[in-house]
């Protein structure tokens, strides 16, 4: 359950919403939040937006309903009725209910995500429509922001019983407003609906456990152990950090960003520990990693370093920030280079100080194409790609290739928002045009933002169709298969054998693998650079983000060093009869000229 939580001090009404502009003010008696439904139900939707609760619905809806009071003190309030709809509601009871409507059937379509606030990591929602919140009328005649929780309102008495709704949660003053059909808490032939309990975005596929459950925790290392029986010995833990929850949970200030109440709290450490302990952290040779919401150097540090005995390596979504405008995700600005290179030279600094560990990353699932975010995969394809290998490969951390990335895919050329199939990124584009953007201005901010750029099929061959990744058609359409793809790479490509000769590389030479990190030039325009050094090597690594040429002064130290790699030229080959060119036939007056997109790395 993903949810801003409600008030157990406030009261409010179920605003049933009919056709376009009727809407009716049902009287019921108070909702009140529980944590014991979490407990209990243990159902809904949960990424990283906010605190777990359920909110619990009045028992009844009576024709005889008292009118609704102001706000009293919490000790006046009896909620003994609504625990017995809490109990009612089982897991297994929420699971069972059938949709009112047939609209709201429920399947794939239908479980939709919608896109978090303030271009964080997305959440769950049920929302048949997947469209946006509702907005409620304010009392100086505008409106209030849209509300945060959307979910399910269950309920019974109708036929079929035990049956459920969509419904939102207005951002009021009290936050404890709900919106849904009029139809689904009063019909003719059956009158009020009973027993209603709202759970915000309620989603049977991906629950929010109670981590603070100890039945929930042994589970959870349960679930570890059974495929290490079969062999596994590396896990990645999805957005990890928000398994400790502080309690009892309380409501966010209002306008403040409530991802602090409920992001790396002291009790995520404890239960990795614990589960750690019992699984995992019973072989010596485990990896595994932590995907990381909204999260702290400090934090990741105490995640994992290794004496902690948690986690072997942490992800961070920082750095793919520095194209959001204001923060928000779907905007299209310029990135910010200098924003690039502050971030990844602070976690880099950060996690070495502390004895932590990065996992070193481009691209994923959940993200635009890296190539086309940083570089130009236009004009300058190959050096693009390598050059960002090179950034990565050669930090302090364990980097990870995203499928596709070894051979320079880029997001697909789409036209149309027809194209894209996230529903993510449908919202997206419904609300900027809602809200005055022209289409194709609206179109250009989803196309450079969606996830889906990443979730094309990989371009095993040339294939019209599937691109070698199936004979079927694909759930997304390829555009440029015909120019990248792992044949073309394997007969006479330049950025899969990079690839592998940075992976090599790695296993070859500990300063790469264990060295120490320092930056270089972090106030150059248009490079990243920084120096890794380890029992008397050192290696330093120049990368140009820039579509010109760029001069770069070269340490001393450095002037005699051989070239290790490089993107331009026969750098980036194996070792030659002669050795490894050296850099000072590239120096003029100990400067280094860096081509576009260049990438060179030098051992001294």
């Amino acid at each position: 359950m993903t949810s801003s939580s409600l008030s157990s001090r406030s009261y409010a009404a179920l605003v049933a919403v009919l056709m376009l502009a009727v809407t009716g003010l049902l009287p019921l008696s108070p909702l009140a939040t529980s944590t014991h439904a979490v407990e209990s139900a243990q159902a809904g939707g949960e990424a990283s937006s906010a605190s777990s609760t359920a909110v619990t619905a009045p028992t009844s809806f009576g024709k005889n309903a008292e009118p609704i009071p102001d706000e009293r003190p919490a000790a006046e309030v009896s909620h003994e009725a609504d625990q017995d709809v809490l109990r009612y509601w089982t897991h297994e009871r929420m699971a069972a209910a059938k949709p009112l409507d047939a609209d709201a059937a429920d399947d794939s379509a239908q479980e939709q995500p919608v896109a978090a606030e303030n271009g964080g990591d997305s959440f769950s929602s049920t929302d048949p429509a997947g469209t946006t919140e509702p907005v409620a009328p304010a009392a100086d005649g505008g409106a209030t922001p849209p509300a945060r929780a959307k979910g399910k309102l269950f309920f019974n008495g109708y036929d079929p019983d035990n049956a459920y709704c969509s419904a939102s949660v207005l951002n009021t003053p009290s936050k404890s407003v709900i919106v849904t059909a009029a139809h689904c808490v009063y019909s003719s032939a059956n009158g009020w609906a009973k027993d209603a309990v709202f759970v915000p975005d309620y989603d049977r596929t991906q629950a929010d456990l109670n981590w603070h459950n100890p039945a929930v925790r042994a589970e959870a290392a349960g679930v570890v152990n059974f495929w290490r029986s079969k062999g596994v010995k590396d896990f990645r833990f999805d957005v990890i950090n928000v398994i400790g929850k502080t309690l009892p949970l309380e409501d966010a200030p209002a306008d403040t960003d409530d991802r602090y109440m409920y992001t790396d709290g002291p009790l995520v450490h404890d239960y990795l520990r614990e589960l750690s302990a019992a699984s995992f952290g019973q072989d010596p040779d485990a990896m595994t990693v932590g995907e990381m919401s909204s999260t702290t150097v400090e934090a990741c540090v105490g995640y994992s370093n290794p004496a902690n005995g948690e986690l072997s390596m942490v992800f961070s979504f920082h750095h793919l920030k520095v194209d959001y405008a204001d923060g928000a995700k779907w905007t299209r600005i310029p990135y910010d280079f200098a924003a690039l290179k502050r971030i990844l030279n602070e976690w880099a600094l950060g996690m070495q100080a502390g004895g932590g560990w990065n996992a070193l990353f481009w691209n994923n699932h959940d993200q635009p194409r890296a190539i086309d975010r940083f570089a130009d995969p236009v004009n300058y394809h190959v050096e693009s790609a390598t050059m960002l290998a090179t950034v990565i490969h050669l930090l302090r951390g364990t980097p990870y290739v995203y499928m596709g990335e070894e051979i320079g895919m880029t997001d697909p050329a789409y036209l149309s928002i027809e194209d894209y199939v996230d529903v993510e990124a449908r919202n997206a584009y419904k609300e900027l045009t809602a809200g005055g953007m022209e289409p194709h201005e609206a179109f250009a901010v989803v196309h450079s933002k969606a996830r889906d750029n990443a979730r094309t099929p990989m371009q095993w061959n040339a294939d019209p169709t599937g691109a070698g990744f199936t004979t079927g058609r694909p759930w997304l359409r390829p555009t440029n298969q015909g120019a990248v793809n792992v044949e073309c790479e394997e007969a006479q490509g330049r950025i899969l054998p990079y690839y592998r000769r940075l992976i090599s590389l790695r296993k070859e030479l500990p300063v790469i693998s264990r060295g120490t990190y320092a930056p270089y030039l972090m106030e150059h325009e248009d490079v990243l650079a920084y120096i890794r050094e380890h029992e008397g090597s050192r290696l330093l690594v120049l990368c140009s983000f820039s579509d010109h040429d760029a001069e770069v002064p070269v340490p001393e130290d450095f002037t005699t060093a051989c070239i290790l790699i490089g993107n331009y030229d026969g750098n980036d080959l194996s070792r030659s009869p002669g050795g490894l060119p050296v850099v000072a036939d590239r120096l003029e007056a100990g400067t280094l000229h860096l081509r576009p997109y260049e990438a060179i790395a030098l051992l001294a």
